[in-house]
Protein backbone atom coordinates (compact mmCIF):
# COMPACT_ATOMS: atom_id res chain seq x y z
CA UNK A 1 0.00 0.00 0.00
CA UNK A 2 2.91 2.37 0.65
CA UNK A 3 3.89 2.05 -3.01
CA UNK A 4 0.40 2.87 -4.33
CA UNK A 5 -0.45 5.63 -1.85
CA UNK A 6 2.98 6.98 -1.00
CA UNK A 7 4.64 7.21 -4.41
CA UNK A 8 3.95 10.11 -6.73
CA UNK A 9 5.55 12.93 -8.73
CA UNK A 10 5.35 16.59 -7.74
CA UNK A 11 5.91 19.14 -10.50
CA UNK A 12 5.44 22.89 -10.14
CA UNK A 13 6.54 26.25 -11.41
CA UNK A 14 7.94 28.46 -8.67
CA UNK A 15 9.49 31.94 -9.14
CA UNK A 16 10.74 31.36 -12.68
CA UNK A 17 11.89 27.80 -12.03
CA UNK A 18 10.38 24.46 -13.00
CA UNK A 19 10.74 22.07 -10.06
CA UNK A 20 10.19 18.33 -10.02
CA UNK A 21 10.46 15.85 -7.17
CA UNK A 22 9.56 12.18 -6.79
CA UNK A 23 8.20 10.81 -3.55
CA UNK A 24 8.71 7.08 -3.11
CA UNK A 25 7.12 5.24 -0.20
CA UNK A 26 6.34 8.63 1.44
CA UNK A 27 10.04 9.65 1.28
CA UNK A 28 10.78 12.77 -0.82
CA UNK A 29 13.71 12.31 -3.19
CA UNK A 30 16.07 14.99 -4.52
CA UNK A 31 14.47 18.17 -5.89
CA UNK A 32 15.44 18.96 -9.49
CA UNK A 33 15.20 22.56 -10.75
CA UNK A 34 15.44 24.21 -14.18
CA UNK A 35 15.13 27.90 -15.07
CA UNK A 36 12.07 28.55 -17.24
CA UNK A 37 14.00 30.95 -19.48
CA UNK A 38 16.25 28.04 -20.51
CA UNK A 39 13.37 26.22 -22.27
CA UNK A 40 12.59 26.73 -25.96
CA UNK A 41 9.18 25.06 -26.38
CA UNK A 42 6.55 22.70 -24.98
CA UNK A 43 6.48 19.23 -26.52
CA UNK A 44 3.40 17.05 -26.50
CA UNK A 45 3.63 13.35 -27.11
CA UNK A 46 1.03 10.63 -27.46
CA UNK A 47 2.17 7.03 -27.47
CA UNK A 48 -0.30 4.41 -28.59
CA UNK A 49 -0.86 2.19 -25.61
CA UNK A 50 -1.67 -1.47 -25.48
CA UNK A 51 -4.67 -1.96 -27.77
CA UNK A 52 -7.39 -4.60 -27.71
CA UNK A 53 -5.40 -6.79 -30.12
CA UNK A 54 -2.95 -7.48 -27.30
CA UNK A 55 -5.78 -9.20 -25.43
CA UNK A 56 -5.55 -12.05 -27.96
CA UNK A 57 -1.82 -12.42 -27.34
CA UNK A 58 -1.49 -11.88 -23.59
CA UNK A 59 -5.00 -12.73 -22.45
CA UNK A 60 -7.92 -10.56 -21.40
CA UNK A 61 -7.09 -10.63 -17.68
CA UNK A 62 -3.56 -9.29 -18.19
CA UNK A 63 -4.81 -6.66 -20.65
CA UNK A 64 -7.42 -5.44 -18.13
CA UNK A 65 -4.83 -5.50 -15.34
CA UNK A 66 -2.43 -3.31 -17.38
CA UNK A 67 -5.18 -0.73 -17.99
CA UNK A 68 -6.13 -0.78 -14.31
CA UNK A 69 -2.48 -0.33 -13.29
CA UNK A 70 -2.12 2.66 -15.66
CA UNK A 71 -5.18 4.24 -14.05
CA UNK A 72 -4.09 3.57 -10.44
CA UNK A 73 -0.45 4.67 -10.85
CA UNK A 74 -0.49 7.30 -13.64
CA UNK A 75 2.95 8.73 -12.76
CA UNK A 76 4.51 5.38 -13.63
CA UNK A 77 3.37 5.66 -17.22
CA UNK A 78 0.69 6.90 -19.51
CA UNK A 79 -0.01 7.56 -23.15
CA UNK A 80 0.03 11.36 -22.90
CA UNK A 81 3.19 13.32 -22.09
CA UNK A 82 4.03 16.99 -21.66
CA UNK A 83 7.70 17.90 -21.84
CA UNK A 84 9.70 21.10 -21.90
CA UNK A 85 12.55 21.22 -24.44
CA UNK A 86 15.72 22.56 -22.81
CA UNK A 87 18.02 24.90 -24.70
CA UNK A 88 20.76 22.25 -24.50
CA UNK A 89 18.47 19.89 -26.41
CA UNK A 90 17.15 17.49 -23.81
CA UNK A 91 13.48 17.14 -22.90
CA UNK A 92 12.29 17.48 -19.31
CA UNK A 93 9.16 15.54 -18.41
CA UNK A 94 6.49 17.77 -16.87
CA UNK A 95 3.42 15.52 -16.80
CA UNK A 96 2.45 12.02 -17.92
CA UNK A 97 -0.90 10.27 -17.70
CA UNK A 98 -3.81 8.61 -19.48
CA UNK A 99 -6.53 11.28 -19.34
CA UNK A 100 -6.95 13.47 -22.41
CA UNK A 101 -8.93 16.01 -20.37
CA UNK A 102 -6.11 16.34 -17.81
CA UNK A 103 -3.60 16.52 -20.67
CA UNK A 104 -5.42 19.46 -22.31
CA UNK A 105 -5.91 21.25 -18.97
CA UNK A 106 -2.24 20.90 -18.03
CA UNK A 107 -1.16 22.01 -21.50
CA UNK A 108 -3.31 25.16 -21.25
CA UNK A 109 -1.86 25.98 -17.82
CA UNK A 110 1.70 25.41 -19.03
CA UNK A 111 1.16 27.61 -22.12
CA UNK A 112 -0.33 30.43 -20.03
CA UNK A 113 2.46 30.41 -17.44
CA UNK A 114 5.48 29.94 -19.71
CA UNK A 115 4.29 31.55 -22.96
CA UNK A 116 6.27 28.96 -24.91
CA UNK A 117 5.16 27.64 -28.31
CA UNK A 118 3.69 24.13 -28.49
CA UNK A 119 5.29 21.45 -30.66
CA UNK A 120 3.02 18.44 -31.15
CA UNK A 121 4.68 15.11 -31.84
Amino acid sequence: MAFFLGSYRIARINDGWFERRMVMFFIPLKLKRWQLERFTDIETKYEQGMNVGWALVIGPALWLWSHFFDWVVPWLGGNYQLRLRHVKGGPVLVWQGNSEANFEANLAILKNITGLPVKRA
